[in-house]
């Protein structure tokens, strides 16, 4: 889940319009 993708490359919490976050892709 999303500690897997914290461990494939540096993402950040985004808030959305609909409350709930999403992870965007640093690079």
């Amino acid at each position: 889940m999303i500690t897997d993708l914290l461990h494939q490359g540096t993402y950040t919490r985004v808030p959305s319009i609909g409350g709930n976050s999403f992870l965007y892709k640093m690079q």
